[in-house]
């Protein structure tokens, strides 16, 4: 029997994007034909990191669905070449697999009812995709090593989950999803990148419905290559992205309803700008340069000022409209720093009335 590892594919409704969701489907691994300097083929056909030969490595796939199963592992291994699945129904805790520090393939590790802590003290490297989800009763989730994830990361349908600890987590291959959790905040001091340029712009980082989530925090994210989505988090107050220069398909912020102000140092968009259904006061983007797709500041209610002072080109469509409190003649000034013409004839109506343009207003550090 052939087996295919099941990994995470993100369908996205592009039009309006109201809404999204990631599903579970079945996905051949990549087998290239020769691996890069540096690496071997593992037992599932991908290209792995030449890891420690003091690793004890298990070359081959390996599914638990006891406790007993991994405790028999971490006798005798520290490592998976392959994909690992744990799915155990009574346990409330994983400190069986205590001694794991490496996984070639995918890392597996949801449906588990009664878990109620998750630490995998050791973990620091999963070169495929890591998914936590659908553990009903999930309090904590702790993985104080790792530090690279070569796939998707989905952290979802957690519905008791208060504490995640990813402190050491710098890249993320695939996308990057925490949905419908009840977190009160996420800080991942250490993260750079999400998505694989090479790979396309598929790659979202996807932050959404998480009742509770009072601060989202990523003081090192350079760039997102697919889409940054930021929705229907309804209690957030803060986002924190210093860093944040580079994004791929799209920036999306929506339905926020206690954040009073946001600000990224975003240079570039590949693909669309899209602020809606906010009720923030203030929003700037003071280094953005170019927005390769659609640009749209729409329904936002409370919306006073708004800043890009170094917009310069915009190739999608311009829409700004039903931004009440926003001035016009604002808009109007953003439409005449183009460089050149966006697609066809902008949509602008329904803002604010006229106002002075900000002396002070934010510009690019």
């Amino acid at each position: 029997m052939t087996f295919f590892p099941r990994s995470f594919l993100c369908v996205w409704v592009v039009v309006g994007l109201t809404g999204g969701a990631c599903v579970v489907e079945p996905v051949a691994p990549d087998t290239p034909e020769i691996c890069s300097e540096g690496f071997s083929k593992g037992s599932n056909g991908l290209c792995l990191e030449n890891w420690d030969e003091d690793l004890a490595v298990l070359h081959e796939d390996f599914e638990a669905s006891s406790s007993e199963a991994l405790t028999e592992f971490c006798a005798q291994y520290d490592a998976v070449y392959g994909n690992l699945t744990v799915r155990i129904e009574a346990a409330t805790n994983l400190d069986e697999l205590s001694c794991l520090q490496k996984v070639g393939g995918h890392l597996r590790l949801d449906d588990m009812e009664s878990l109620t802590e998750l630490s995998l003290p050791l973990l620091d490297q999963v070169n495929g995709d890591l998914n936590v989800q659908a553990n009903g009763a999930l309090e904590q989730l702790d993985l104080p090593k790792l530090r690279e994830v070569g796939g998707s990361v989905a952290i979802q349908y957690l519905r008791e989950l208060d504490s995640l600890e990813l402190p050491r987590l710098r890249s993320v291959g695939g996308f990057l999803t925490i949905y419908n959790t009840t977190l009160t905040e996420i800080v991942l001091p250490e993260l750079e990148t999400i998505g694989d340029p090479e790979a396309g712009l598929g790659h979202v980082f996807y932050v959404r419905v998480n009742t509770d989530l009072l601060r989202l925090e990523v003081p090192r994210l350079r760039e997102v290559v697919g889409v940054m989505k930021i929705s229907s988090n309804h209690q957030l107050v803060e986002i924190s992205m210093p860093s944040l220069t580079k994004l791929g398909a799209g920036f999306y912020l929506s339905w926020t309803t206690e954040l009073d102000s946001a600000s990224f140092p975003v240079e570039e968009i590949d693909g669309f700008f899209y602020l809606q259904h906010t009720r923030m006061r203030s929003f700037s983007m003071p280094c953005l340069r170019r927005v390769g797709g659609q640009f749209a500041v729409n329904w936002n209610e409370n919306l006073e000022e708004a800043f890009f002072p170094e917009l310069q080109l915009v190739e999608g469509t311009f829409d700004v409209q039903n931004n009440p409190e926003l001035p016009e003649n604002w808009v109007d000034g953003w439409l005449a720093q183009l460089e050149d013409d966006p697609m066809g004839n902008p949509r602008v109506s329904n803002n604010g009335l006229e106002r002075p343009v900000v002396v002070d207003a934010p510009s690019c550090p």
